[in-house]
């Protein structure tokens, strides 16, 4: 039988560092269970699982805690943490961006708000050169990121918006293709992930 407190405590140690041990020695004085479900099976059965490595993983973790936009605290957590696996603050913040089409404008402004304060803790900083790629030409860019990650995406999109209004397809393609996929830093892979 697997030792998942074992595993998971390991785990825990790796992608979050001391911060961890922290975070459950605090959940200890509160409630063990808790504790010991968070380190048995979040750490211990899902961090643990082989096929992606724990910068991906954070990453990940990052986008999803961004598009739930309830969850600063976590938030913050994982964004140490993703720097702790050797996440860079610029593709942090580029997740972050990606976001913005699935979760709005205030989720990922408020997790820029959280990058923003873990930079300030963690003494590091963040390039300020900007990576859009130019509003000319927008769709066709997007388009053919589009046509590179799925080729029928495109039709899809239009025979299901354009009877409601055209302009939803172009948006999605434009402005979250040409635009944020066009930025570059982030590999296709990772931004699909």
């Amino acid at each position: 039988m697997k030792d998942y407190a074992t595993i998971g405590r390991e785990k825990m140690l790796q992608i979050d560092g001391e911060a961890g041990v922290q975070v459950e020695e605090t959940l200890n004085r509160i409630c063990p269970d808790i504790a010991r479900y968070l380190i048995e099976y979040s750490f211990g059965e899902i961090y643990a699982r082989d096929g992606l490595d724990n910068r991906t993983k954070e990453l990940a973790v990052v986008a999803a805690l961004t598009t739930m936009g309830t969850a600063a605290p976590q938030l913050k957590v994982h964004t140490h943490a993703a720097l702790h696996v050797g996440c860079t603050p610029e593709e942090i913040r580029e997740v972050i961006i990606q976001m913005c089409g699935y979760a709005g404008f205030p989720a990922t402004l408020n997790a820029m708000k959280t990058l923003v304060e873990v930079l300030q803790e963690t003494g590091q900083t963040l390039s300020k050169d900007s990576l859009h790629a130019g509003s000319e030409g927008r769709y066709e860019r997007g388009k053919n990121l589009l046509a590179m990650i799925a080729p029928e995406q495109e039709r899809i999109l239009k025979e299901t918006y354009d009877p409601i209004n055209p302009d939803i397809a172009k948006y999605v393609i434009a402005f979250g293709y040409g635009d944020i996929y066009a930025r570059g830093l982030l590999s296709l892979r990772d931004r699909q992930v």
